[in-house]
């Protein structure tokens, strides 16, 4: 199907519902209302422990770890500077990023602007790169 058929396609559909626009509101109507009528039983659960089972095995795994080793947030380390993306900045950024990594007990990874990967479009399909 081509885009000249897509547009034609909406424009006739366009076209009968403004010929029928009072019968499209009063549809709309009655399916909003109808629709809304049930929403007082709707509930939501988006809790972690809501995810798994407490018998399966990746809650068990997770609590055991957390047992362990406490809990497995994230620390975050914001740094403020007129230019990020100077070399001085970018650097201090690397050395921050490799202590943090060498020095922190259980620091699995850092993820930073310096190591970021992007990838880029090529005449071959993408190349996976870091800009710095």
């Amino acid at each position: 199907m081509t885009v000249s058929n897509i547009n034609k396609a909406f424009e006739k559909f366009g076209r009968f519902q403004l010929k029928h626009r009072f019968l499209f509101l009063v549809c709309l109507l009655v399916f909003t209302v109808a629709s809304s009528l049930g929403l007082h039983k709707l509930h939501l659960d988006n809790g972690e422990d809501d995810w798994f089972d407490d018998w399966e095995t990746t809650k068990l795994n997770q609590d055991h770890f957390e047992d362990i080793f406490g809990s497995c947030d994230s620390v975050i380390a914001f740094v403020q500077a007129d230019d990020v993306f100077d070399p001085e900045i970018l650097e201090m950024l690397k050395k921050l990023g490799t202590r943090l990594e060498n020095e922190v007990p259980y620091a699995s990874s850092v993820t930073s602007i310096v190591n970021l990967s992007i990838p880029v479009g090529t005449e071959d399909g993408f190349e996976v790169s870091n800009p710095f």
